[in-house]
């Protein structure tokens, strides 16, 4: 083609392109030469088609790169396919509980695609929401700034769409998606090319009142394309509680391991699974058996363990002090193991004890010794609870804290044995020390409080 001086040339060229897939994404250049220059001229072939992946927990980002190995001279190339997610499925869920799956939505296309529409078909008034909670581009920066979650769409029966501006306009029940006002369409949110929508969506049954399967859909609608994602949930009646409802652990102390079973009672008319039951207080541990209990029935679902010694105080330790110090008391069990003599305890052992006391003191001031924590239980239809109680004792090892040697005759001696039992599962040095003036009349004022309190006690017989 000869181009004169002036001219303006319209359709010179005609590019005929023969799409050899279904789904194609290709990012080109056309090089026009002449004899003056060459001019080159991006090309790009998509059907702008999002890519969607359905995850039942919050997912870390998984990015989607757009920098393949580039393509040999003059040969097109072909960006990779972010792959498809099935249904948005629910499962089964009990009334009155609620439940989340994660939408990812990716961007795979060398161009922009804008999202304008956000429209939930089947469902009650606010069963179902979306809620946008993160954006990532292909390198895992937010490319927006989110100012917390950002709810796109509430279920309402026809459908309906929330827009991000106060004056945009409602879409028809229909499903139209006209946007804005008359300066143009006003977009929920632009995927860049590589780029990623994070979005929650949940399903609440607090309004249902009846066991019933629900089916509906959730049609995202771009400046490409309505992408139709099949929704559905099915409710169970009953619940589930324990047996029995508060699990009591009783006194404990560092060193006894307390462990208790833990059934539940169903009364689901489905068969419920117990997948996990945790503690945020690292002294109650749960072995979960991830069993399934029968309709009606009742099953072992678990084992409670109690261990005080689990616990953030230095008073709950079996040993407290610098590691030196643990180091020394551990091989001084070691020597006396292979030849037991006796061996006084050491200044730093005593003020170890002291300090031990002090923290036991201020523990009780502020009633810490009583333990009320609730159990998390994870189902596979609607979360449950139960209360565990324990009571943590200052160990005691001797049977009790009264010496009586009985009646005496002047003149005569009298011999009196203290009984000692180590109930832990550690070694206990026991040594007997003369108290000073001032400790012999602390001891005789605890001794007149344990005799107006006799039969009440707040410690462990050890």
């Amino acid at each position: 083609i000869v181009v004169q001086p002036g001219w303006a040339l319209e359709n010179a060229l005609s590019l005929v392109f023969a799409p050899n897939a279904t789904a194609t994404n290709y990012a080109a250049a056309l090089l026009l030469v002449t004899n003056v220059t060459s001019t080159s001229v991006p090309l790009v072939v998509t059907e702008g088609r999002l890519r969607h992946l359905v995850h039942a927990s919050k997912p870390d980002p998984v990015l989607f790169s757009l920098n393949p190995p580039a393509p040999a001279e003059g040969e097109a190339q072909e960006l990779p396919d972010a792959g498809m997610g099935g249904p948005i499925d629910f499962e089964r869920l009990g009334l009155g509980s609620s439940r989340v799956r994660h939408l990812q939505l990716v961007n795979p296309t060398p161009v922009s695609v804008s999202l304008r529409g956000c429209f939930l078909r089947g469902f009650g008034t606010a069963a179902v929401r979306v809620v946008l909670d993160d954006v990532r581009d292909q390198h895992g920066t937010p490319p927006v700034a989110l100012h917390g979650s950002v709810v796109l769409g509430a279920g309402l029966e026809g459908g309906s769409a929330l827009r991000p501006s106060a004056g945009a306009e409602q879409p028809s029940p229909g499903g139209s998606s006209s946007l804005g006002s008359a300066g143009g369409p006003v977009p929920l949110l632009l995927l860049e090319p590589g780029s990623s929508a994070f979005l929650r969506v949940e399903v609440n049954t607090s309004l249902s009142t009846v066991a019933e399967r629900k089916e509906g859909s959730l049609e995202l609608h771009t400046n490409y394309e309505k992408l139709l994602l099949p929704l559905s949930y099915e409710t169970v009646q009953g619940n589930l509680s324990f047996v029995p409802a508060v699990v009591r652990v009783g006194l404990a102390f560092p060193g006894v391991v307390v462990r208790k079973l833990l059934t539940a009672q169903s009364f689901y008319t489905q068969p419920v699974t117990v997948a996990a039951i945790t503690s945020p207080d690292p002294r109650f541990v749960i072995r979960s058996l991830n069993v399934s209990v029968p309709p009606g029935g009742r099953a072992k679902v678990g084992e409670l363990i109690f261990d005080p010694t689990l616990g953030g105080d230095g008073v709950h330790r079996l040993t407290s002090g610098p590691p030196s110090l643990n180091a020394r008391l551990t091989r001084r069990y070691e020597e006396w193991s292979e030849s037991p003599v006796h061996m006084p305890l050491e200044a730093a052992e005593l003020e170890a004890l002291r300090n031990r006391r002090q923290q036991w003191a201020l523990l009780k001031a502020r009633a810490g010794t009583d333990l009320h924590q609730r159990l998390h239980v994870e189902t596979d239809l609607a979360p449950a609870s139960l209360t565990a109680r324990a009571t943590v004792a200052w160990p005691q090892i001797v049977a009790s804290p009264v010496l009586a040697c009985g009646a005496v005759h002047v003149g005569s001696s009298s011999t009196c044995s203290i009984d000692v039992r180590n109930r832990a599962a550690s070694p206990v040095w026991v040594e007997l020390l003369l108290p000073t003036e001032e400790q012999a009349e602390q001891a005789e004022a605890e001794q007149e409080e344990w005799v107006l309190k006799r039969g009440h006690r707040d410690s462990v017989q050890a």
